[in-house]
């Protein structure tokens, strides 16, 4: 038999065998065990990190909301079970209803009043610390404009 009559007989045992593969699925297996998923969601975009059942945590990721929206959608349906962690926020309440719409356990946590005033100390340290980079910045300017220097 030659090598081009071998090649089709090959290929037309595959098919056959591929054809009955197709019948005789069920229901696919899900593709991830136990998922973790946090959440550290803003109004533009999502940073999201991901740890997969006995994995170690994958690294953050940032999208913007809406892609990341969907990417959850079709990930979610893949696994068979979906912890989801988020603080509360002004957008929490609507992604927590579509989380559990999807199957997913969902967290909300709501920080306390002194992780509140922790936040409100870090950002007037950030704000003073450009203030005084952007003050510094225009004294050497000047300097420089009048020729000091």
């Amino acid at each position: 038999m030659p090598a081009y009559e071998k090649t089709c007989v090959i290929n037309k045992a595959q098919e056959t065998q591929s054809r009955q593969n197709k019948k005789n699925k069920k229901t696919p297996a899900k593709s991830y065990g136990t998922v973790k998923l946090a959440q550290d969601v803003h109004a533009p975009w999502v940073v999201f990190s991901i740890q997969e059942e006995g994995q170690p945590p994958k690294a953050p990721r940032r999208m913007e909301t809406q892609k990341c929206q969907v990417w959850v959608e079709k990930f979610i349906p893949d696994c068979e079970k979906v912890y989801s962690c988020h603080e509360a926020g002004p957008t929490s309440f609507a992604l927590h209803r579509k989380l559990a719409d999807l199957g997913a356990e969902n967290i909300v946590a709501v920080p306390t009043e002194e992780r509140e005033q922790k936040r409100v100390l870090t950002r007037q340290r950030q704000q003073l610390q450009e203030e005084r980079l952007s003050l510094a910045s225009q004294g050497r300017s000047l300097v420089l404009s009048q020729g000091i220097a």
